[in-house]
């Protein structure tokens, strides 16, 4: 059969892979003859799931192929600047590169990648030649000289795998390979001459196990071409086996979905009114607001997400499944479960271990999945993952790189766009995400006096294949959506539309300069907001230097750190701080807490120096994190009121990760998503146009209906939360409410009466529209989006909270170890000894009877020091060291005992001020020594016990400041275990309260048949809410934070969490 016969002349002469022709040849050999159109057909569904290099890329990487990829200096990644001169760079030399081989041992790591590799390369550009060349590609792969030494040793001993990775997916990799390994042994063996034993064994096997892949006489390309069918097979095989997994981690599997009665359209359906009012009223609000982030059974976000989850690495596509298998096997770690000197861990230990293990797979996997999934997973609730949450942070650290010549290639094509950009030096990368990638540089750019300056910037690049991905993956989270029902899939669908703005960094650069006129308030006198929001700021596009293209945005630098990594340092901080005096986790290093008391658990023994330095270090960094906490709350605030009572503009993103925080400011970043409510036509049930009395069109203010509903949640009032709710809905969402509108307001009465004051306001927010959810109604975008970015900010105030709680608890069982006091040095200069001499009872305090009387517990308070004066010149502690010195026959002598014994109470090894404290020691006794040696007069003698005092003084001052208790300490220090942060709610209420004459105006224009008043509503609240009396027509800020957390106090901190933090 000749292939002309069938006029497939074209589509052999084509770029089709072998696979793909093979399994042509193959069908029309059984009878069953293709069409080219039928083949042209196939190669689309093929290239359609594969994210193959675009045409302008390569372009791009045509112009870098022969500049080098080196630093200048060791800071840097790497510079580009023309002209292009250097070494030669082509993707199939950087593939295979010939090199002396040397037997050795294999490192698991190494393995692993390659295996990894083999499956799915994490470098775009080895993906794509795969995709175009499978055949030699294959053999370039193979006996490519990172890879050549894994591969031989996994022909020979295929054993080598079981480390590689978790259980789940070991004996997948085993039967796959051990298939390739069916059809090489037996060529390779014979080109030696060689049964298969001898040929493995053999002295210089590596070297000619290399040579016999390289050979395509020896090994044809056919042969070759049917790894990729077995690394399908094993990726197909390996996503089932994933799936099952993720199904048990989340519960997401069918008999689970099932027994709990499904995701279902409306669970309230054969309820009456009256007996849903009755279920909800029976539950506490948490209890509500638990059922939603855990309950799949429900159709709202956590409801969608399981029944995504639930087939999802089952219906995605071929290549994606090798992507997501891959994933698994790049990330996950394996695990011995033994202690640091190799003993196997047991009981609690190692149920923590095990857990660690499986939070790793998991967030090994869940780095695999589409930036879809993973953007929707950080608008959940941690709850969502249960003893899982660990996996969410895991899931977004070290996610692959963009490959470096596609950064580069990037790079030079900004510098061809302005002529004055002389070099740019690519410094770090500051994070890679699902959908791109960050880097610091900094841009050399000529000015207009012919000057070369430079300068730094941002540059955010995107990830060529993610909008591909996103785009093949929409159709499963469609599917699952219209599977719950049609209020969901209306829900998704303008959710999908703002996720899929987020792939044009056009967009995201339109969107930064709207969002800098509103939250560039830092150094910004003139911003309305700069009274009550004066260090939150915003990035800026640095369109002068670089237009903003669809895949490349240059901004200008952020001070700080993201957020979340501010809490990962803070939190690791003190974690390592504490460990000399509490329990650990021997993973993860978290403090570990009983679950009861919510008190950190102390260790056996410990030293009776820890708990003082324990203060010391939390202490401080609890005052870091009380600076962070008011910026963050300034942020909170500025989004809020500008969202509500401003432009209607606001971030539609706001995690952890897309805000800055520094010393001076937060600043909000990446405005991939920013939601502007505007103003447009009423339409009713019928999508008709509501007219006024006159017959002019009524007009919907977003803005203000979503005022009414956040007002309704506030003040407690159904009416206002009704209103807002149905105003906002589509015409199909308003006949799906009127037909269920009894059950909606017994929903919304029941919701609105629970929690206390402004504290449970979002909560009460967040309940009520899942709840409203169960009816089968749909989200107004407007809503949905506004509260998930609202849940995104208070989880991030949340967990703020809940670290700086877990700082007060650490502070209380430190300052409150029961002591018992032993004898104590005798020197009064010895401070520090009389701070530290103490001696550990775990058994309680020793009851010592005199007569009728016990000698009381002891806890660790200093009482001989009143005030720092005694430390200042004139001090009594001061005078005391002075005379001491002066009247001593050997004043050296003295002053070395002296130096002595102090330096023996510092822990110079665990902390940074003991170990400047000791350097200042060592500095002012070598000086003394000196002028001493010289025999002094007595007035330079004086001058040198003088200055040596003051300096020894003021050492010791810092040690008693830090190492004593809180008597010392900054005032926000000594505050921490009283203090109880703000909430979220509060920056409601407050942002209310200090632009009352604003919303006033608002409120009075637009809700006026309401009889709504702003002023009177918060004076209601304060009197019968908390009996707080009149407070005139606006609540001063410190009287509403007292309120606020007062009432805090009154209804339990929910903020507090053991699954999160320290």
């Amino acid at each position: 059969m000749r292939a002309g016969d069938l006029n497939f002349d074209h589509v052999f002469r084509g770029n089709y892979n072998t696979g793909l022709l093979v399994e042509v040849a193959e069908h029309a050999l059984d009878g069953n003859i293709a069409t080219a159109e039928q083949v042209e057909r196939y190669h689309a569904e093929l290239v359609k799931n594969n994210s193959g290099l675009t045409d302008e890329m390569k372009a791009m990487l045509a112009d870098v192929a022969t500049i080098p990829l080196k630093a200048n200096k060791e800071d840097q990644l790497f510079d580009v600047k023309p002209p292009i001169v250097g070494e030669i760079h082509e993707i199939a030399q950087e593939i295979h590169v010939d090199a002396p081989l040397e037997n050795r041992t294999v490192p698991v790591k190494e393995i692993k990648n390659f295996v990894a590799d083999l499956v799915f390369s994490d470098d775009t550009m080895v993906a794509d030649v795969v995709i175009n060349r499978p055949g030699e590609t294959m053999r370039n792969i193979l006996t490519a000289d990172k890879n050549i030494h894994a591969f031989a040793e996994i022909v020979k001993n295929p054993d080598v795998l079981q480390e590689v990775s978790s259980t789940e997916v070991v004996p997948v990799l085993k039967d796959g390979f051990n298939k390739i390994r069916d059809i090489l042994l037996p060529l390779y063996a014979a080109s030696e001459g060689k049964n298969i034993e001898e040929a493995l064994n053999d002295p210089q096997y590596l070297q000619k196990f290399s040579a016999f892949l390289k050979n395509q006489e020896t090994l044809p390309g056919v042969e070759l071409s049917k790894f990729d069918n077995i690394i399908q097979n094993m990726a197909n095989r390996g996503c089932e086996n994933i799936q099952s997994f993720i199904n048990k981690v989340f519960k997401t599997g069918v008999q689970d979905l099932n027994a709990q009665g499904g995701i279902t359209t409306e669970p309230y359906k054969n309820k009456t009114a009256a007996q849903i009012k009755e279920e909800l009223d029976a539950k506490s609000l948490n209890k509500i607001l638990d059922d939603a982030s855990t309950d799949a059974t429900v159709p709202g976000q956590v409801g969608l997400f399981k029944q995504v989850l639930s087939e999802y690495f089952i219906n995605m596509s071929k290549a994606d499944k090798r992507s997501s298998f891959a994933a698994a096997l790049r990330y996950a770690d394996t695990f011995e479960f033994k202690d640091k000197k190799g003993v196997q861990l047991t009981g609690d230990a190692l149920n923590s271990a095990k857990n660690a293990a499986l939070n790793k797979y998991t967030g090994a996997i869940l780095k695999g999945t589409s930036p879809l999934l993973q953007k929707m997973m950080q608008g959940l609730p941690k709850s969502v993952m249960g003893e899982f949450a660990d996996a969410l942070d895991d899931m977004k650290s070290s996610l692959a790189p963009i490959p470096r010549k596609i950064v580069q290639a990037h790079m030079m094509k900004m510098i061809k766009s302005n002529n004055n950009i002389v070099d740019i030096s690519v410094d770090q990368s500051l994070g890679a995400a699902s959908v791109g990638e960050a880097f610091l540089c900094h841009f050399s750019i000529k000015g207009e006096d012919g000057k070369i300056r430079k300068s730094p910037y941002v540059v955010k690049l995107m990830r060529h294949d993610a909008e591909q991905r996103v785009n093949r993956e929409a159709e499963i989270f469609t599917a699952a959506a219209a599977k719950i029902g049609p209020g969901m899939l209306k829900t998704w669908e303008g959710q999908l539309q703002q996720y899929m703005k987020e792939f044009d960094f056009t967009t995201e650069a339109q969107n930064t300069n709207e969002g800098y006129e509103i939250y560039h308030v830092f150094n910004n006198r003139q911003h309305p907001a700069y009274a009550i929001a004066p260090n939150v700021d915003c990035m800026k596009v640095a369109s002068e230097v670089v237009p903003p293209s669809k895949n490349a945005l240059v901004i200008t630098k952020a001070s700080g750190q993201t957020v979340d990594k501010f809490f990962k340092e803070c939190t690791t901080s003190i974690q390592n701080a504490v460990a000399s005096l509490y329990q650990r986790d021997p993973v993860t290093n978290k403090v570990l807490w009983d679950k009861e008391t919510k008190k950190p658990l102390l260790k056996e023994k410990f030293s009776t120096a820890a708990p003082g330095l324990i203060h010391r270090e939390v202490s401080s960094e609890f005052v870091t994190l009380k600076n962070a906490h008011t910026k963050i709350l300034q942020a909170a605030r500025q989004w809020f009121s500008e969202a509500v009572l401003g432009s209607g503009k606001f971030h539609g993103d706001c995690h952890a990760g897309n805000i800055m925080i520094s010393g001076g400011q937060a600043t909000f970043i990446d405005f991939g998503n920013l939601y502007k409510l505007e103003t447009k036509p009423a339409l009713d049930a019928d999508g008709k146009a509501v007219t006024d009395k006159n017959g002019q069109p009524v007009m919907l203010d977003e803005r203000s209906e979503l005022l009414r509903l956040i007002i309704g949640a506030t003040l407690r009032r159904k009416d206002f939360f009704m209103k807002g709710f149905e105003n906002l809905l589509s015409p199909a969402g308003k006949s799906a409410l009127a037909a269920n509108r009894d059950k909606a307001e017994a929903i919304v009465e029941s919701l609105l009466s629970k929690g206390a004051f402004s504290f449970d306001v979002c909560y009460r927010l967040q309940g009520a529209i899942s709840e409203l959810q169960k009816l089968g109604l749909e989200l107004p975008p407007q809503i949905n989006c506004f509260v998930q970015s609202m849940t995104r900010l208070q989880n991030t105030v949340a967990e703020m909270n809940t670290i700086m709680n877990q700082c007060k608890q650490l502070l209380e069982t430190a300052d409150n170890i029961e002591l018992d006091p032993d004898k104590g040095p005798t020197d009064e200069c010895d401070i520090l000894g009389k701070m530290q001499y103490f001696s550990l009872t775990k058994e309680g305090k020793k009851m010592v009877e005199t007569g009728d009387e016990e000698i009381p517990n002891y806890s660790l308070k200093i009482t001989e020091i009143e005030k720092k004066g005694n430390f200042q010149v004139g001090g009594d502690y001061f005078n005391t060291v002075k005379d001491r010195i002066a009247n001593a026959k050997d004043p050296v002598k003295t002053v070395e005992e002296l130096i002595s014994t102090t330096l023996e109470k510092l822990d110079p090894e665990h902390s940074d001020i003991d170990k400047n404290t000791q350097t200042k020691f060592e500095e002012i006794i070598s000086e003394f020594k000196t002028v001493m040696l010289l025999n002094p007069t007595p007035e330079e003698k004086e001058s040198a016990i003088m200055q040596f005092v003051t300096e020894y003084c003021t050492g010791v001052a810092t040690s008693v400041n830090m190492l004593g208790n809180s008597y010392l300490l900054d005032e926000q220090a000594n505050n921490a275990k009283a203090e109880v942060p703000d909430s979220f709610a509060s920056v409601i209420m407050k942002t209310f309260f200090d632009n009352v004459d604003v919303a006033s105006e608002l409120i009075n224009n637009t809700f006026a048949e309401d009889g709504l008043s702003l002023a009177n509503s918060a004076r209601e609240i304060a009197k019968d809410e908390l009996g707080l009396g009149f407070f005139g027509s606006m609540l001063p800020s410190n009287v509403l934070n007292a309120i606020v957390n007062d009432t805090h106090n009154m209804g339990g901190d929910n903020s507090y969490q053991l699954d999160i933090g320290i």
